[in-house]
């Protein structure tokens, strides 16, 4: 699995049924390869409304929401992640109801999953062996997931509080805790979800100073890739401290889900890769705002991302 071809040409396949993979950025080096290897590290940006919803907590906007831990077994290469999974409830809030742990997963399945997935090697002195070593045994373990987002208690894992843990474990960190934005609505619904109110680990901070390898993706084009960010960064930045999160979404059951409004506008953002793909971030961050204040209005003026219409009553 030394050769990017031989790889590039494995993604592909071995997903019977699911998206091919894309690579939207190679390898760095004169001879394009790109070895995998223990203790590389996966990260991947928010692309449903469950990631943009994390993704509003931090005060700043970071642009990974899940990261998980490469490890080259037997059977190819898989990514050790953890992740909560909704189960049926008839009260209380859906956190006291997930369940999940630490999931191993074939590298191509999880790039299908994700949508896209930035590859990085180790940060600079972590042991990429050690640090698989510790999610191979926290996967055997069977330590579960948690969804209150407790950076404190290592018993339970959520998903970025794993990778940090790995990392850890091979010489990396410690990685702090992102303090929480501030705003009414969120600190509302964080209270009844009963996520810890000190912030979490974010996924970049994991990566800070690691070397790229390459990101691919089961989902968009390079330009979507970069515009897809964009819309995820502009709706940060529009939510300011007194948006409400019913603005942004609507809860159906157990399923989050954006309201038409917001999804007009990531479409609109999207289909800007059909127009002009925007040759780098710095101009899809320009062409999504420019969009946004088009449908919206420039802030400060209109600060609200969406429409007027039904409003969350409890946020």
């Amino acid at each position: 699995m030394r050769g990017w071809a031989a790889l590039a040409a494995w993604l592909a396949c071995a997903c019977a049924g699911m998206p091919v993979t894309r690579v939207l950025d190679g390898p760095p080096g004169v001879d394009g390869t790109l070895e995998l290897a223990d203790g590389q590290i996966a990260v991947s940006p928010a692309g449903g409304p469950l990631g943009v919803f994390l993704s509003l907590f931090p005060e700043s906007f970071h642009p990974y929401v899940h990261g998980g831990v490469v490890a080259v077994e037997r059977d190819g290469a898989v990514v050790y992640h953890a992740m909560g999974v909704p189960r049926p409830h008839l009260e209380g809030p859906p956190t006291d109801a997930t369940g999940g742990g630490v999931f191993r997963t074939p590298l191509a399945d999880y790039v299908a999953m994700q949508g896209t997935v930035h590859l990085f090697q180790p940060p600079p002195g972590v042991d990429g062996e050690r640090v698989a070593a510790f999610a191979r045994a926290r996967y055997r373990a069977g330590t579960p997931f948690d969804p209150y987002f407790d950076s404190t208690d290592r018993a339970r894992l959520y998903c970025t509080e794993f990778v940090a843990a790995a990392l850890e474990a091979g010489g990396g960190g410690p990685y702090p805790v992102s303090p929480n934005r501030r705003n009414r609505s969120l600190a509302v619904v964080r209270e009844w979800l009963k996520v810890d109110a000190r912030g979490a680990i974010q996924a970049d901070t994991l990566v800070a100073g690691a070397r790229p390898l390459a990101t691919l993706s089961a989902r968009d084009s390079a330009p979507q890739a970069r515009l897809r960010r964009a819309w995820t960064a502009e709706l940060h930045r529009r939510f300011g401290a007194d948006q409400r999160i019913g603005y942004l979404f609507e809860w159906t059951g157990i399923r989050l889900r954006f309201r038409p409004d917001v999804l007009a506008f990531r479409e609109r953002a999207l289909a800007l890769a059909d127009a002009a793909p925007p040759p780098d971030q710095a101009a899809a961050d320009a062409a999504v705002r420019a969009l946004a204040d088009d449908l919206f209005g420039p802030l400060p003026e209109a600060p609200r991302v969406a429409a007027a219409g039904p409003r969350c009553p409890s946020c």
